[in-house]
């Protein structure tokens, strides 16, 4: 698998899939909330194959969830040094 790694903006990657999945969201009355830090950085990533990352993770948040409730994404920086310029990305 060859991947075609470009800078990318975290929660563009996310906002997009979940525009994409909201109509499937809605039909299960859940509700999408994002929270992602102004200070992440930008990451290095084959946009294609995170979008079907995410895709697949957000998707089976729909499906597993109770309707009526909120499916959350966090967005944050890494505080551990040796870490540096990575990002930490939670679906619950």
């Amino acid at each position: 698998l060859a991947l075609h790694r470009q800078k990318m903006i975290p929660h563009q990657l996310v906002e997009d899939v979940m525009a994409a999945l909201q109509p499937l969201a809605t039909n299960r009355n859940l509700r999408f909330k994002m929270e992602a830090s102004i200070h992440h950085p930008n990451i290095w990533v084959d946009a294609i194959q995170m979008k079907r990352v995410f895709h697949n993770l957000i998707s089976n948040a729909i499906s597993y969830s109770k309707p009526g409730t909120d499916i959350c994404v966090f967005i944050l920086p890494e505080t551990d040094e040796s870490y540096r310029d990575t990002v930490r990305i939670e679906i619950v």
